[in-house]
């Protein structure tokens, strides 16, 4: 009743919270200006992507690139009318695509904006009609799916605002991990074209959450083989096993009962029924490993589809390392599945580029270079590989080169744009803390040899980076926190290491070991006095047979009868205290034994003056003193 109330019919229409409209309308963060001889083909690029994907990469080009303006916002506007039902992104469209002079080139289709805007306001009345009346039902699984037909609908028409909160309110009505997995993938999918990251890394972290125990039923049943006896064939599931009921026929009782008719053995039909048993145990033993590999499959391409998203959305947070890690992460197997989302070659890209901007050689190394599943994202994009080789071969001069010549590619890119700046930052410091590390003291003509700078360059470079303190690498391959810091000479166009001062090291390094001493000391002190309080937990000893347990101290010394302790895994083998009339009582075990070898043990055990054991060779032992004879384990 009252969940829809707060989304009024009315807002269907509405201008400013139209997703696609608003994307429109919004300034672009730069203008690329596209030579002829520009390397980058932005039709095969958006060649790469299918329905929104598409539609929000040609919006961002037609409001990147004057040049491509009037080609780009002409598809987009196409899309918009096959696809969707936004008419306000449609006349927004064709309206930039028309502020191109000389002339307008693109004619407003007017009977579709018509009829579009008649369907809109019918289908919003109905589903929300339907809604209501589902409310007023209770049905919970008819309100999950009407709240998601109209989130459907509010995406359809660009209110993406609307579309999130209906996702969102499937939650209360979800009843199988199978649906929660389906509104947080529909709301990240929602959220990501809002730019709204936040939400998206919430709900990846849910999402990953119900994924470790994520086994829908449409994956996990399969249709099991079929046991044939006598015509009739029964099929197995692979998550539920129905035994039969009492005097019911099965394939083996079948097959038997039709043997003996006709005449045969007895040992004809029981082999008869061990083979159709057999063949209907195999036959469902493929049906169930097939039910199998069907949820890990299913459970892997969720986890691509997680791995992306949240690598976007770190991508936007600006958390270069993280995004990295998830982009690293995801199955090349199953690109397919968030191809809706992101292109392998442009997976490739950004793993690259985060990855060559903020993570040390070593790290480069593991997670990059020596990654089998990564080489295969960069066959999709050929000058992403060669911009990771420039780096790892400390060719910083053709790594900017590269850079620079696919600034306008990575310019139109609608993720990257916003974080292309300090990603390059991020580079050009990485570098030059690569190639600092080794020395003590570096010439800035060297350096601007190197990185393919003029001397202006490289000093406003290095003059930044020391300044900010950066000059020092994190990578642990060069022992540089021990190092003084850098300083620039500007006479002699210098970079120099000043000498750390090694007595405030060595006092520095004291101070930290002692802490850590002080620390370790504490602990300490803090467990012996639990100890000397009686604070600590200690688990009960027991003996595997569950029949006993060994007798305390107190019994031993306090002339307690001996309980038994329990027999041996070896059969035949038993373990008894004897009391032998001192302190400590002594531990019989042995092996399977005749009564008469036993008595003897036993006597010699219990020393000439207890008397309590009868002597060798008696049939039967008597009592232990201080128990009872039923306790005598044989």
């Amino acid at each position: 009743m009252a969940e829809t109330d707060d989304v009024e019919m009315a807002s269907a229409m509405a201008g400013p919270s139209s997703g696609i409209a608003q994307m429109v309308m919004s300034a672009p963060l730069a203008e690329v200006h596209s030579a002829t001889n520009d390397a980058f083909d932005w039709e095969a690029y958006v060649a790469n992507y299918q329905g929104r994907a598409r539609l929000l990469r040609l919006i961002h080009i037609a409001k990147t690139a004057p040049q491509l303006r009037s080609s780009a916002a002409a598809q987009a506007a196409d899309i918009v009318k096959s696809a969707t039902s936004d008419v306000q992104a449609y006349q927004q469209l064709v309206a930039l695509c028309n502020a191109v002079p000389p002339q307008p080139t693109y004619t407003v289709d007017d009977i579709w904006i018509q009829e579009t805007t008649q369907h809109v306001k019918q289908e919003g009345e109905k589903l929300d009609l339907e809604l209501r009346n589902y409310q007023n039902n209770l049905i919970k699984e008819s309100i999950r799916m009407a709240n998601r037909d109209l989130a459907d609908y509010y995406r359809s028409c660009g209110l993406l605002q609307e579309a999130l909160q209906c996702y969102q309110r499937t939650r209360e009505h979800c009843s199988t991990a199978e649906h929660v997995m389906d509104m947080c993938l529909s709301v990240i999918e929602v959220a990501l074209e809002m730019q709204s990251y936040a939400t998206v890394v919430a709900f990846v972290n849910k999402a990953e959450a119900v994924l470790e125990t994520y086994n829908p039923a449409a994956a996990a049943g399969s249709a099991g083989g079929s046991a044939r006896a006598g015509g009739t064939s029964t099929s197995t599931t692979s998550s539920i096993i129905v035994p039969p009921s009492k005097g019911a026929s099965t394939s083996g009782a079948d097959a038997i009962g039709a043997l003996f008719r006709a005449g045969g053995s007895a040992a004809a039909s029981a082999a008869s029924g061990d083979q159709a048993a057999r063949g209907g145990s195999a036959d469902g033993g493929q049906g169930n490993a097939a039910g199998e590999t069907r949820v890990k499959n299913e459970v892997a391409r969720i986890k691509a589809i997680l791995c992306v998203a949240g690598g976007l959305a770190a991508l936007g947070q600006g958390r270069f390392e993280a995004a990295a890690t998830s982009f690293l992460a995801t199955d090349p197997l199953y690109a397919s599945s968030f191809a809706h989302l992101l292109a392998p070659g442009d997976l490739a890209l950004y793993s690259t580029l985060c990855s060559i901007a903020v993570l040390p050689r070593p790290s480069l190394k593991r997670m990059v270079m020596d990654r089998p599943t990564f080489r295969s994202f960069t066959e999709h994009d050929p000058p992403t590989r060669e911009l990771l080789d420039a780096f790892w071969a400390c060719d910083y001069e053709k790594t900017l080169a590269l850079l620079d010549k696919w600034r306008n590619r990575h310019t139109l890119d609608l993720y990257l744009a916003p974080r292309l700046g300090t990603l390059r930052r991020f580079v050009i410091r990485r570098g030059l803390q690569q190639f600092l590390a080794p020395f003590t003291t570096v010439s800035l003509t060297r350096l601007a040899e190197a990185f393919g700078w003029s001397m202006d360059q490289a000093r406003a470079e290095c003059l930044s980076l020391v300044e900010r303190g950066e000059a020092n690498s994190s990578d642990k391959t060069h022992d540089t926190a021990s190092r003084g810091d850098w300083r620039l000479d500007w006479v002699d166009d210098l970079l120099v290491r000043l000498p750390k001062d090694e007595r405030s090291n060595l006092f520095e390094k004291t101070m930290k070991q002692a802490k850590a001493t002080i620390a370790t000391s504490e602990r300490l002190a803090f467990r012996i006095e639990l100890v000397q309080q009686g604070l600590t937990y200690k688990e009960p000893t027991q003996q595997q047979g569950g029949q006993g347990q060994l007798p305390t101290y107190a019994e031993q010394t306090q002339g307690a009868p001996p309980r038994l302790a329990p027999a041996g895994r070896g059969k035949g083998r038993e373990r008894r205290y004897v009391d032998n009339g001192e302190d400590d009582d002594e531990l019989v075990e042995s092996g399977a034994v005749a009564a008469g070898e036993d008595e003897a043990m036993l006597h010699s055990a219990s020393g000439s003056g207890s008397g309590s054991v009868g002597a060798a060779g008696s049939s039967q032992p008597e009592a232990v003193p201080g128990g009872r004879d039923d306790e005598v384990d044989m």
